[in-house]
């Protein structure tokens, strides 16, 4: 159903683990769950689809970028 995604699963379990789209390969999306320190990565930016929650409050100074 993603004939533009790039997706990559754990060998032993199964697990979804990262995916990217083939437009941009120089860009990777990391499912947390994945990552035995969370906090070892920094995010460059807030991505969304559609729409952003208004109560969501990001107030980083990162830039926002509409994943559409």
């Amino acid at each position: 159903s993603s004939e533009n995604v790039i997706r990559e699963f754990c060998q032993q379990c199964g697990s979804p683990l990262f995916f990217n789209y083939i437009n941009r390969p120089e860009v990777y999306f990391f499912s947390l769950g994945t990552l035995d320190d969370i906090n070892a990565l920094l995010p460059t930016r807030h991505i969304w689809f559609d729409r952003r929650p208004k109560w969501l409050c990001m107030s980083d100074n990162l830039p926002f970028e509409n994943g559409n």
